[in-house]
């Protein structure tokens, strides 16, 4: 149970560190495909504040994995699985949402949302 605390702690400060590597110090070559861009493109991009959302992204999945780190000192049987799943679902949403800052002209459907393009696409596989 120990080794399972730390490994969770590790990708605790392993998001935390990576989102405000990106926020912050902008290291965004951290973000992939990011420097792969043209300038005038990485250019728009940061105007946009793409970087800043990524990286506040992964801090904000880093503070709800130390939110249900106490999870562990319960008797629930299927704790690595919620948190994990918490990582996975909350991760893949939110490499979804900001899609509208990273293409200016992304035009989304009418009455589909990122999320629900997500659903279905997971769902066809």
């Amino acid at each position: 149970m120990w080794i399972l605390i730390g490994v969770q702690l590790f990708i605790v400060l392993l998001l935390f560190t990576l989102g405000w590597a990106i926020r912050k110090m902008e290291a965004n070559w951290l973000i992939p495909g990011f420097s792969t861009r043209s300038e005038e493109e990485q250019q728009q991009l940061i105007e946009n504040g793409y970087p800043q959302k990524i990286g506040t992204l992964l801090i904000a999945t880093a503070a709800g994995m130390a939110i249900l780190l106490p999870l562990n000192f319960t008797p629930f049987k299927y704790v690595m699985e919620v948190q994990f799943g918490f990582m996975f679902i909350f991760l893949l949403g939110g490499f979804i949402y900001p899609i509208p800052t990273k293409d200016p002209h992304f035009k989304e459907s009418e009455g589909q949302s990122p999320m629900s393009k997500w659903e279905m696409n997971v769902g066809w596989r």
